[in-house]
C-alpha cells in the first residue's frame, strides 16, 4: 500500500482521500466521547456546539480539512526538496497520526489550527535567505494568531517563529516589526467585529482570561492519555534519533528547513504547560513536523518491504485503537 504514495501523482491524492475516509469511518460508529471538544479556543468555543450536534457535518468537514492539510503539507515538501523524492508519504504518515486514536476523530480546534500552523511553516521557509521577506513575515505572525483562535497556547509560537527566522536569515528591527504587527492583526479584526456588537468583554474572557494559566505537577491524566502520550513520545523520540539519517545527504537550506521542524517541535512541547488545562489534543500539533519526518525515514529505508511492514503494523495498530481503546 505505501508503493502507491511514493510517486506524487493527481490520481494519488483521490486515493489518499479514500485513505483517510477508512480511518476515519469509526467515527460514524461510535458515540461522542465528552473529552473529544475541549473548550480551548475563541472559535472552537462555538463551533463545539454545531459539530456536537451534527455527527455527519463532522466528520465530512474533518475529513475535507484533513484531505487538504496532508495535500498542502506533500506541496511544501516537495516545492522545498525536503524528501529526496516527490512523494505523498508525507500527508499519509501526518493523516495516520492525526487518526491514531478515537479521540482525536472529531473535528476539534487543534486540527483546525493545525491549517494555519502549515501556512505558518511555508512562510518561514519561503523566508529562507530572503533581503525582503516582508510579506512572508507578516504572514507567519499572522497565521500563527488566526491559529491562536482555535487553540490559544498556539499564540506563544510567535516565539519559535522569531526565532526561526533569525535562524534562516538576517532579522533587522524592521523585519521584528513585520512579525508583530503580523501577530496583532487577526487580533485586532476579530476584537473589532466583537466590538461592533459591544461583546469586547466577550472576547476578552473567551479569548485570553479564560485560557491564561499554567499547569504545575501532578498533573492530572487517565491510563488513556498516558497511552496516548507515550505513542506521541515515541516517534518524537524516533525522530530525534534519527537526526543524523534525516539530515544526511541534504544540502544546506534543506538542513536549514529541518531544523526549523525542530525547533518547532521543541516549542510545541514548551507551550504544554502554558494553559490552565492541557486537552490531549494538543499533542495534535507536533504532527505537521512529525509526518514529514516520518516520511524521510521511511523514505530511507533500502528495503521496501521492510517499509510496507512498518507501515502496515501501524495502520492496523491505528485501526485496533479506534474500536476497542
Amino acid at each position: 500500500m505505501l508503493e502507491i504514495f511514493r510517486r506524487n501523482h493527481f490520481v494519488n491524492s483521490f486515493l489518499l482521500l479514500f485513505y483517510i475516509i477508512v480511518l476515519r469511518v469509526s467515527f460514524l460508529m461510535s458515540e461522542p466521547r465528552a473529552d473529544s471538544l475541549p473548550d480551548i479556543g475563541l472559535f472552537t468555543h462555538h463551533l463545539n456546539g454545531f459539530f456536537s450536534a451534527n455527527a455527519a457535518a463532522n466528520f465530512i468537514f474533518g475529513t475535507l480539512i484533513l484531505f487538504f492539510q496532508a495535500v498542502y503539507l506533500n506541496r511544501i515538501v516537495i516545492k522545498n526538496q525536503i524528501t529526496k523524492d516527490n512523494s505523498m508519504l508525507p500527508g499519509v504518515f501526518y493523516v495516520l497520526l492525526h487518526c491514531s486514536f478515537p479521540v482525536f476523530l472529531q473535528t476539534n480546534g487543534a486540527l483546525l489550527a493545525c491549517t494555519f500552523l502549515i501556512f505558518a511553516i511555508e512562510n518561514i521557509f519561503k523566508s529562507y535567505r530572503l533581503d525582503s521577506a516582508a510579506d512572508y513575515i507578516f504572514n507567519t505572525g499572522f497565521w500563527i494568531s488566526l491559529a491562536s483562535m482555535f487553540y490559544f497556547p498556539i499564540i506563544y509560537l510567535q516565539i519559535f517563529a522569531g526565532i526561526s527566522l533569525i535562524s534562516i536569515k538576517s532579522m533587522r528591527w524592521r523585519d521584528r516589526l513585520q512579525l508583530l504587527i503580523g501577530a496583532g492583526t487577526p487580533i485586532f479584526l476579530v476584537f473589532t467585529i466583537y466590538y461592533f456588537f459591544n461583546l469586547e468583554s466577550i472576547f476578552y474572557q473567551e479569548y485570553w482570561k479564560s485560557h491564561l494559566g499554567y499547569i504545575l505537577p501532578p498533573y492530572p491524566t487517565t491510563w488513556n492519555n498516558i497511552i496516548i502520550g507515550v505513542f506521541v513520545g515515541f516517534f518524537i523520540a524516533v525522530c530525534l534519533m534519527m537526526y543524523g539519517s534525516i539530515t544526511s545527504k541534504s544540502g544546506i537550506h534543506v538542513k536549514k528547513k529541518i531544523e526549523i521542524l525542530y525547533w518547532y517541535i521543541l516549542f510545541c512541547t514548551l507551550i504544554t504547560p502554558l494553559q490552565p488545562k492541557f486537552p490531549i489534543q494538543g499533542l495534535l500539533l507536533y504532527n505537521p513536523a512529525l509526518g514529514i519526518f516520518l516520511a524521510i525515514i521511511f523514505l530511507n529505508i533500502k528495503s521496501k518491504q521492510i517499509a510496507e511492514i512498518l507501515h502496515l503494523v501501524l495502520l492496523l495498530l491505528v485501526l485496533i485503537s479506534q474500536f476497542y481503546f
